[in-house]
C-alpha cells in the first residue's frame, strides 16, 4: 500500500532528519553537535585533547568539560556559574545530573576536603577480572613479576590465545587508568598476545594475583609544597632477549600523584647504554610538550603548571640517571646518535 508508514518507492531511499543511533556517522554528528553548543557558549576546545573544553567567565571563575560519547564530567572553581551551566544544558539537551563525581570509566574517586586530597582507584574493576579468570581465591602476590626476568618467544601451539589475550587485555585497562606499578609487567607480556605459552599465561596471572594483594592500591592526588609538573626517564638496556631491543619508560608527576607513565619496548636497536637512555629522554621530552600544552590549555596558574625545581617558567624538569645521555642533550651540533 502506497500509503503504508515506511514505504519506499524501489529504487529510493530515506532521507533522514536527524542522526540515529547506532549509524556509522552518528558518533560524528553528535561530536559536531555538542560541539557547536559548547562553542555557542564561550568554550575553547583544547588543542591538546579535543575532548576537554574550557571556559574563563568575565569573574576570574573557570569551568572545564571532559566530553566521553554522551557523558559530560563538569568542574568548576565557582558553584553558583556551574550551575548556571547545567541549567542551560538542560534547556538544550535531555540530561539527568548524577551529582558529584565518584565513578568514572570503572574509577572510583575519593576525596578527603579536610586533608585537601583527592584518590582514584579501580578496586571493583579488579575484583570484576579475579572473578572472569577465577582467581577470587588466589593467593595474593608480594610483586607483579620476578626481578630479572625476561620471556622468549613460544614457537609451537598455543592453548592459551584467547584466555591470554583478554587477560592482558583486562590488566592493560588497570594500567592505564590507575595503576603504574604493573606497567613494566603488562608490557613485558604484551608482545607474545599473538602466540603465548603456559609460562606466558603463568607469569600474567602473577600480576592478577599481585593485583589481588593490593587492590585498593590507586594514586593519591593532594595540597603537597610539590605541585608542579616533573618527571623521570629510565630505560633497560638490551632487556628484550628476542631482538635485544631496550625498553625505555618515564613517569610524570603533579601534586604529588602520577599523571602519565609509560614503559614499551623502543622502536630501533641501541648500540650502547648512552643511545637507550637518550632515546628515552626523547620520549618523555615529548611527554613533557605535551603534558605543558595541555596545562597551558587549562589556563593552570603559573605557579602550578611549572617544574618546582626550576626558575624557568616555561620548562619542565625530567630526571634522568645517565650522565652520558644528559651531555648528549647539551650538545647543538650534528652527531651519529
Amino acid at each position: 500500500d502506497d500509503d503504508e508508514i515506511g514505504y519506499c518507492p524501489r529504487g529510493c531511499v530515506f532521507k533522514l532528519k536527524r542522526a540515529l543511533y547506532g549509524l556509522k556517522q552518528s558518533g560524528k554528528t553528535w561530536y559536531d553537535t555538542v560541539d557547536d553548543t559548547f562553542v555557542e557558549y564561550g568554550f575553547t576546545k583544547l588543542e591538546a585533547n579535543h575532548s576537554i573544553y574550557v571556559r574563563r567567565n568575565d569573574n576570574g571563575s573557570k569551568i572545564y568539560i571532559i566530553l566521553y560519547v554522551d557523558d559530560l564530567t563538569l568542574a568548576s572553581n565557582s558553584r553558583r556559574d556551574l550551575d548556571i551551566f547545567k541549567q542551560q544544558l538542560r534547556e538544550r539537551f535531555d540530561m539527568v545530573d548524577l551529582g558529584e563525581l565518584t565513578w568514572f570509566l570503572s574509577m572510583r574517586i575519593t576525596r578527603d576536603r579536610s586533608r585537601r586530597l583527592l584518590a582514584i582507584d579501580q578496586h571493583q574493576y579488579v575484583q570484576k577480572v579475579l572473578a572472569n579468570h577465577h582467581m577470587t581465591d588466589c593467593n595474593p602476590s608480594s610483586t607483579p613479576m620476578e626481578a630479572r626476568r625476561w620471556f622468549v618467544k613460544f614457537d609451537g601451539d598455543s592453548d592459551y590465545v584467547g584466555r591470554y589475550a583478554s587477560l592482558v587485555g583486562s590488566l592493560m585497562y588497570a594500567m592505564v587508568l590507575t595503576r603504574p606499578d604493573i606497567a613494566f609487567a603488562v608490557s613485558a607480556l604484551s608482545r607474545f598476545v599473538h602466540n603465548p605459552s603456559s609460562e606466558h599465561y603463568t607469569a600474567a596471572l602473577r600480576i592478577l594475583r599481585y593485583l589481588k594483594g593490593t587492590i585498593y592500591l590507586g594514586v593519591v592526588y593532594g595540597n603537597s609544597a610539590k605541585i608542579g609538573l616533573y618527571g623521570w626517564s629510565d630505560s633497560g638496556y638490551t632487556a628484550d632477549p628476542n631482538d635485544r631491543r631496550s625498553t625505555a619508560a618515564y613517569v610524570f608527576l603533579m601534586h604529588g600523584g602520577a599523571i602519565a607513565w609509560k614503559s614499551k619496548v623502543q622502536d630501533t636497536t641501541a648500540l650502547s647504554s648512552t643511545e637507550v637512555e637518550y632515546m628515552a629522554l626523547g620520549q618523555a621530552t615529548k611527554e613533557a610538550l605535551w603534558l605543558r600544552s595541555l596545562l597551558d590549555g587549562l589556563l593552570f596558574k603559573e605557579n602550578e603548571s611549572i617544574s618546582v625545581y626550576t626558575k624557568h617558567k616555561e620548562s619542565v624538569l625530567v630526571f634522568a640517571d645517565s650522565q652520558g645521555a644528559l651531555d648528549l642533550t647539551k650538545i647543538t651540533k650534528h652527531h651519529d646518535r
